[in-house]
């Protein structure tokens, strides 16, 4: 439970993407929409999944690194911490460019968009965040045994791909319903997301430096 409560919040954070959600909905308009957005979801959790456990399979083979090296797995969220809060000031920085609506779509290359291009789309739109390295060094540092280990990793990534599983379940369940709300949602993200995007890495950066610190000491 303490690696949920440890890893939950910086998955959350790396789930907010309101690009991949204006992707998702794109793709769905399309005619067999449906199936192009699985294959967006594909594309991205082939890459998130995969970085994950690429990650987690590098620090095992290591061995105890955490325990032989503390200072510098602290120093290492302490950087990443202030990367965070760069970002932060970068995003408080920048001046308004209105709220008119949601985040800018891709443009139609093509009437159909090729299954593989929209693969590699998910591929690169979805590699890892600050956010979710984050995430996955507080489940490398976790004492657990490997089949909790990769039950919590799969965990860990169907949060970070919310954007895309909810929408997808939603058309499935209701498509009608979906077209009109999912719209609805991405116009109201798009009016917060300098605000979220500002309190997610300031404070995601604020946790990790005061955890970092915490350690040295």
């Amino acid at each position: 439970m303490n690696v949920l409560v440890r890893t939950l919040p910086f998955a959350l954070v790396a789930a907010f993407f309101p690009a991949g959600l204006a992707v998702v909905l794109w793709l769905l308009s399309l005619p067999r929409g449906r199936v192009r957005a699985l294959v967006y979801f594909a594309g991205a959790a082939t890459c998130t999944i995969g970085s994950g456990v690429a990650i987690l399979t590098v620090v095992g083979e290591a061995g105890g690194v955490s325990e032989q090296h503390p200072a510098a797995i602290a120093g290492v969220r302490v950087a990443v911490g202030v990367i965070l809060l760069g970002v932060a000031i970068i995003i408080a920085s920048r001046p308004s460019r209105g709220t008119s609506g949601p985040p800018a779509r891709p443009r139609r290359l093509a009437r159909q968009p090729r299954y593989g291009w929209i693969f590699v789309l998910g591929v690169v739109m979805w590699t890892p965040s600050f956010a979710y390295l984050a995430a996955l060094g507080f489940l490398a540092e976790a004492d657990l045994n490997a089949p909790a280990r990769w039950a919590q990793l799969l965990l860990l990534d169907a949060v970070v791909l919310l954007m895309i599983e909810v929408p997808l379940i939603v058309h499935l369940l209701a498509p009608d319903w979906a077209e009109r709300e999912l719209e609805r949602l991405s116009k109201a993200v798009a009016k917060r997301t300098r605000v979220i995007g500002m309190a997610t890495a300031g404070g995601g950066g604020l946790y990790l430096i005061a955890t970092g610190i915490r350690d040295v000491v």
